[in-house]
């Protein structure tokens, strides 16, 4: 079974070019696989009231304040959780 039009067919070209392709197949699945294995997603952790949790903040450098947005903290907290709601918390 060949991969090329019979017009550009010659013999050992065709040979070479169909194991470049068949092991570029092979790499690319195996590659998919390992990148689907490291992006497993992580549970989302199960919160009561009264847990401890950091709040993300967003960091936004400022000039007048002299700050730079590498050098803020990224989470504020731990605060204690009081209410729950479907999708946010009640802190």
């Amino acid at each position: 079974m060949s991969l090329l039009p019979t017009a550009l067919q010659v013999p050992h070209v065709t040979e070479d070019l169909e194991k470049k392709l068949i092991l570029a197949k092979e790499t690319l699945h195996s590659r998919v696989a390992r990148r689907a294995l490291r992006k497993s997603a992580r549970p989302y952790p199960k919160l009561e009231p009264g847990d401890l949790a950091l709040l993300r903040s967003n960091p936004i450098s400022s000039v007048l304040k002299q700050e730079t947005k590498k050098f803020i903290l990224l989470f504020e907290g731990p605060y204690r959780i009081k209410r729950l709601f479907l999708s946010k918390l009640n802190i």
